[in-house]
């Protein structure tokens, strides 16, 4: 039990790891410590946490304990930053073919086809779209193409998964799943 909460603390903190016990109070089998932590992590945040530590003790060892902390300080330190896709470039792979996708507003996209059937390819072409914030870094937007294909996506940015499907102008549904991978803006 110990090796993986202190796995999680080496990947989490940077050393050295500190806190530091200010207060005990003790009333039979029980000794309650208040605490701070003195930490950072490996990005730079500072991390703080204070803690409050309730111990039952029997025959001179801790047999129980209960840690109160806050948690909402774990969240805001360790949760990272929401995917921002307004002004971003993404390129998505696919079996078959590869893009990028510029999002220049929350209306207009720009995409890029690169490769198609393994073979490079530069086409391009701005669309008007729908983009739809699902939950969290999910996002599913939508558009028509010039030669009237109807194309639907879901952005996953949680797993790095666009899950894409369009409509020829024939009536013919084409799915498939690939990869997003972050671009520079000036890429």
């Amino acid at each position: 039990m110990l090796d993986d909460l202190w796995r999680s603390v080496r990947e989490s903190l940077k050393p050295p790891y500190k806190t530091v016990a200010n207060n005990f109070i003790a009333d039979g089998d029980y000794v309650a410590i208040e605490a701070i932590g003195q930490n950072s992590t490996p990005g730079g945040k500072t991390y703080n946490n204070q803690y409050c530590w309730v111990c039952r003790i029997q025959q001179g060892k801790i047999h129980e304990l209960k840690e109160y902390m806050d948690t909402d300080l774990v969240t805001k330190t360790f949760t990272p930053p929401p995917v921002k896709v307004v002004g971003q470039k993404f390129r998505v792979e696919f079996e078959m073919a590869k893009a990028i996708l510029h999002f220049q507003s929350d209306t207009s996209l720009q995409f890029t086809i690169t490769e198609k059937e393994g073979k490079p390819c530069q086409e391009a072409e701005t669309v008007a779209i729908k983009l739809l914030q699902i939950r969290p870094d999910v996002y599913m937007a939508s558009w028509k193409e010039k030669n009237l294909t109807t194309v639907t996506q879901v952005h996953d940015f949680n797993i790095w998964t666009i899950y894409s499907n369009w409509t020829s102008p024939g009536g013919e549904l084409t799915s498939r799943v690939g990869r997003i991978v972050p671009m520079d803006s000036d890429n």
